[in-house]
């Protein structure tokens, strides 16, 4: 019995922990793939600046990071059941954070609107996905039923 009540909290942390892991995972997977295959036009520091092929990379690289994040989130919550709740908190916590550096690359670009289209595009699918939230999509959601 005493065995058993120690190893419920630190089940608890296990989860947080192993959902953060999996955050973190999924936003240095998402952001070194992304980086390393679409290579900045100008590696030169002065010419970064006041450069509109550097603007263009930088809003490309913010649609990516923000379109991956938005699409991380939803998965998250309605693609997977709640047997898999640690998982779909880590892609739920990677998603945003991936969908803030996407933002903040667009914001170092030139299209500071499209942060505004696609953080109503997020709330939109977070909205739409939380009627799904306890046990994900009844049709298309991965996981061992309830």
């Amino acid at each position: 019995m005493i065995q058993q009540a120690i190893r419920q909290p630190m089940a608890g942390i296990l989860r947080i922990v192993y959902a953060a892991a999996i955050a973190a995972t999924l936003i240095t997977l998402l952001i070194g793939t992304v980086t390393s295959v679409y290579e900045s036009p100008s590696d030169d520091d002065q010419s970064r600046f006041n450069d509109p092929d550097q603007d263009r990379y930088e809003t490309n690289i913010g649609a990516i990071f923000a379109l991956s994040g938005v699409a991380l989130m939803g998965a998250s919550i309605a693609g997977m059941r709640s047997s898999l709740n640690p998982l779909r908190c880590g892609g739920l916590a990677g998603g945003g954070i991936v969908f803030l550096v996407g933002s903040g690359f667009a914001a170092s670009g030139t299209a500071d609107w499209l942060i505004a289209v696609w953080s109503l595009l997020a709330l939109i699918v977070l909205i739409v996905s939380s009627r799904w939230l306890a046990n994900g999509h009844p049709r298309f959601a991965i996981g061992i039923p309830d």
